[in-house]
């Protein structure tokens, strides 16, 4: 699941979440109807449908700006905070906001599957 105000991917990301839902992962995206950037909006749009068409479900909040930054996978890893669609710029960020990871410790697997 990701949770962003903008998704603007780069060509990595993209072809990453198309192909996990290509092979039957549940992939849930939620997003803003329409965001305060019309520009992302804009450029978003044909990302979406390509990833709607491989089974992504992309979920759009009407009346609502949504400024939250999620990412929860295979309830084992959570990232929240500076995501903004950019994956791969906040893995390296040292500004990004705090990870979880439920690898080798079981206890820890709760808590990523409730963040």
């Amino acid at each position: 699941m990701m949770v962003t105000p903008y998704y603007v991917p780069d060509t990595g990301l993209q072809e990453a979440v198309r192909l996990a839902a290509l092979r039957g992962v549940v992939v849930d995206m939620i997003l803003p109807e329409t965001s305060n950037q019309r520009l992302a909006d804009i450029a978003r749009n044909r990302h979406l449908r390509k990833l709607a068409k491989a089974g992504v479900r992309i979920w759009l909040l009407p009346r609502v700006m949504v400024h939250a930054k999620a990412l929860l996978v295979d309830r084992s890893f959570a990232l929240a905070g500076q995501v903004d669609g950019n994956i791969a710029r906040a893995l390296r960020s040292t500004s990004t906001a705090p990870g979880r990871t439920s690898q080798g410790n079981p206890r820890r697997r709760d808590l990523a599957g409730r963040l």
